[in-house]
């Protein structure tokens, strides 16, 4: 991989992503199997097979005496099956989905690419190639030339409200931003000093609407060995949608083709007039339009252990 490089200023590859998913506390990923980082659409899917028969042969293996126990026996085997996959849009679960990442980057030696550093500029010409300065974890510079750029930068700083911003997280122990990964230890609830009731019991109070707004109220709503009083503070009430985004926007090219192998139309009809434009302005205000941001599925609603 002499001839590709990715640039990420993080200790390593999905950093961030496994950070910011564990400080949510979710279990299971609002997308189905089919989207993963893999190329083969199916990968997911084989390889939550694979890890269902790998975890089986795991445990003590024992001769079943009756029907009854052999009907046991494959009821616990469908059990870790959907414990690892939802049975609803076959969503996968959080720790199937990391290790399945990891595989990935195992596989096309995605680690022997990464560079860790920061991009601080660009200089680009149609001369000669683009020269990029990094600056490496180690406060160093370095400069690489490279012949395409792919910027696949995402949101990297948290998003504060204007009357948040004075009061300085991370000099107050008592807030934090939940998907702040600059210090992660700060999304780990034992390293927060949480205000409390009269009663020596922890209160919590979490600012937001959204999927992970819910995620994090319903993890700790839900320990076990801990009384915690949880507010979820929102603009709106609790609004129920299951996915982020129109289903048409879902499609993926080899399910394009799968549709016209079977006589369907393909791509969607909002994913050719996407296709079609050119700026990557015009796309972004698309992105934006098309996008319902601060809602949450219904299965972290009306499941057990849901919100209701």
């Amino acid at each position: 991989h002499d001839q590709f490089l990715i640039v990420d200023e993080h200790p390593s590859l999905l950093f961030s992503w496994k950070e910011r998913t564990k400080a949510t506390g979710m279990a299971f990923l609002r997308s189905s199997a089919g989207f993963h980082l893999d190329v083969p659409i199916e990968g997911l899917k084989e390889f939550a097979g694979d890890y269902a028969h790998h975890q089986q042969q795991q445990q003590p293996q024992t001769k079943t005496k009756s029907k009854k126990a052999a009907r046991k026996a494959k009821n616990q085997r469908n059990n870790n099956a959907n414990n690892l996959v939802g049975s609803d849009y076959q969503r996968p679960a959080l720790e199937l989905f990391n290790d399945h990442c990891d595989k990935v980057v195992t596989k096309y030696n995605l680690q022997e690419s990464f560079f860790r550093g920061r991009v601080e500029s660009m200089e680009c010409n149609s001369k000669t190639k683009a020269k990029i300065v990094i600056r490496t974890a180690f406060s160093t510079t370095t400069t690489v030339s490279a012949d395409n750029i792919v910027l696949a930068v995402g949101n990297d700083d948290p998003l504060l409200p204007e009357w948040a911003t004075n009061l300085a997280p991370r000099d107050n122990n008592s807030i934090t931003h939940l998907l702040d990964v600059s210090n992660p230890s700060s999304n780990n609830d034992s390293e927060i000093h949480h205000t409390t009731n009269s009663d020596g019991k922890r209160v919590v109070a979490i600012i937001g609407g959204g999927i992970s707004a819910v995620h994090k109220a319903l993890q700790l709503a839900n320990q076990q060995h801990d009384e915690t009083t949880v507010h979820i503070i929102s603009r709106h009430a609790i609004r129920e949608q299951q996915f982020d985004t129109h289903q048409d926007w879902m499609m993926t090219d080899e399910l394009a083709q799968r549709s016209l192998e079977r006589g369907g139309t393909g791509l969607t009809k909002r994913q050719q007039q996407f296709r079609a434009i050119q700026t990557p302005s015009e796309r972004r205000t698309v992105i934006a339009r098309e996008r319902i941001p601060g809602t949450i599925p219904t299965y972290m609603t009306r499941a057990r252990d849901g919100l209701e």
